[in-house]
C-alpha cells in the first residue's frame, strides 16, 4: 500500500514539474523494495523496481545533473547503462535483457548528443 501511494505521489510531482522531488521518491521506493522483498524479486516488487528504474533513468536524463551534483547512487545507476557489453545478471534477472539494452541505447544516445553540443 505504501509503494502504491509513493508511486502516485511521484506521478503527481512529475505532473507539476517537480522532477527532483519525483526522483527522490523513486529512490525511496527502490530502498523500500530492497528492504522488504526477498531475492529473487517476485510479482509486484519486481514491477515496482522496473517502473522505478525506467523513471529514474528518464528523470536523470531530463535533469542532466553535473557530475558534482549527482549522488553516488544515481551516478552508479547511469554508469550501469554506459558500458558496452554484456549486462550483469543481477540486473537482467529482474529487468529483462531487452529492456536493459533499450535503456542502455537511450542513455548512450543522450550522452553522445551532449558531447556533440
Amino acid at each position: 500500500m505504501q509503494l502504491l501511494a509513493l508511486g502516485k505521489l511521484a506521478s503527481t510531482k512529475i505532473s507539476i514539474g517537480d522532477y527532483h522531488g519525483a526522483l527522490q521518491i523513486f529512490n525511496d521506493m527502490v530502498s523500500t523494495v530492497n528492504k522488504i522483498s526477498s531475492k529473487p524479486l517476485l510479482g509486484v516488487y519486481n514491477d515496482v523496481l522496473v517502473r522505478c528504474e525506467i523513471s529514474r533513468i528518464l528523470l536523470i536524463l531530463l535533469l542532466r545533473p553535473s557530475p558534482q551534483k549527482i549522488s553516488p547512487d544515481l551516478a552508479k545507476l547511469i554508469e550501469k547503462y554506459t558500458w558496452i557489453g554484456e549486462p550483469d545478471y543481477k540486473t537482467t534477472s529482474w529487468l529483462g535483457e531487452e529492456l536493459f539494452f533499450l535503456l542502455q541505447s537511450l542513455v548512450m544516445a543522450c550522452q553522445c548528443q551532449e558531447l556533440e553540443a
